[in-house]
């Protein structure tokens, strides 16, 4: 019977060469495969920033004509005409961008999209690479008119029953900002003016509420994104006992990153009724603001009461 053939360790020698040559060309295909998309990703990456620089200034051409040409498509239009010279300018030519305007009820949002042909990631079967960026306009679309809401809140997502009350440190809308906290009341001393429910801000503090020991004088605050323009604030407001000194409730309007309580934008001292109050707002600058309502006076668990918090719409005053 014949032996096997004996491989010479020259031949060992050269089959270890020839496949360490072989790991080598794959290992340097890879890396140049790899190397070869992450040129790919970086021009996503920087038509990306480009797009989103080109987002912001067209986003902001346009609400300045939203505001200022409500009823003007043509000249609302020119936003688009911004948004193409822009992106030419920053080379995102050939990326077939587009910009949309989606319109809300009270802010209008540019969505601007875009995708190039790849050049190296095609060999891992990727053919084409997509951008996308969107802002929003602060400002109101051509169908937010004189009257129309805002904001707006009865305290009426509190489920209580009628005749009941009780403290809370937060509703869907508000959170205490100072004191014992917001007292939800479902028409005990009052009929509320609107729906079943009303707030009063001398609130009471006791261990069945976890508040025992705070301040009953109580504030609480909302966050509003406001578009540039004018509004006004409405609320129901009603003194629960026959007294100047402990009934009082002021409002603030601050900017964000202003400090709390620093805008005072109305004062309810005393009414024996409920009285709706109206406060004109004009906003310059869009952004986010925080609406407070605080009690103040005498500290004694009964104060001024508070219903139906709107905030409208509104048009100029004249000059």
């Amino acid at each position: 019977m014949p032996s096997p053939a004996r491989r010479s360790p020259g031949s060992l020698a050269v089959d270890e060469t020839g496949s360490m040559a072989m790991f080598m060309a794959l290992s340097m295909f890879a890396l140049l495969g790899v190397s070869a998309l992450a040129i790919d990703l970086a021009r996503q990456l920087n038509a990306d920033i480009e797009l989103a620089h080109s987002t912001d200034l067209a986003c902001a051409r346009f609400a300045a004509f939203y505001h200022e040409n409500l009823d003007d498509e043509h000249r609302r239009r020119s936003a688009f005409r911004q948004f193409e010279a822009q992106k030419e300018i920053l080379g995102l030519g050939d990326w077939g961008t587009k910009a949309e305007i989606e319109r809300g009820e009270t802010v209008s949002r540019m969505v601007t999209s875009g995708s190039g042909r790849a050049t190296f990631a095609r060999m891992f079967g990727i053919d084409h690479l997509d951008v996308r960026d969107s802002r929003t306009c602060k400002l109101p679309g051509p169908d937010a008119g004189e009257g129309e809401t805002l904001f707006a809140d009865g305290f009426e997502d509190v489920l209580i029953s009628a005749g009941a009350w009780t403290v809370l440190q937060s509703t869907k809308n508000w959170r205490v900002t100072r004191g014992a906290g917001v007292e939800i009341q479902a028409s005990t001393v009052f009929s509320a003016p609107e729906g079943n429910n009303y707030a009063e801000l001398d609130s009471h503090a006791s261990r069945s509420f976890n508040n025992a020991g705070r301040a009953t004088n109580s504030a609480i605050t909302t966050s509003i994104e406001f578009p540039q323009g004018y509004f006004e604030l409405h609320y129901k407001y009603l003194s629960r006992v026959n007294s100047a000194t402990t009934n009082i409730i002021f409002v603030y309007l601050d900017a964000d990153g202003e400090t709390p309580g620093s805008n005072r934008i109305d004062e309810a001292l005393y009414s024996s009724v409920w009285e709706e109050r109206s406060v004109p707002i004009r906003i310059s600058s869009p952004g986010l603001y925080h609406l407070t309502f605080e009690a103040s006076g005498r500290e004694d668990t009964v104060g001024g009461l508070i219903d139906d918090i709107r905030i409208l719409f509104a048009s100029p005053k004249p000059s």
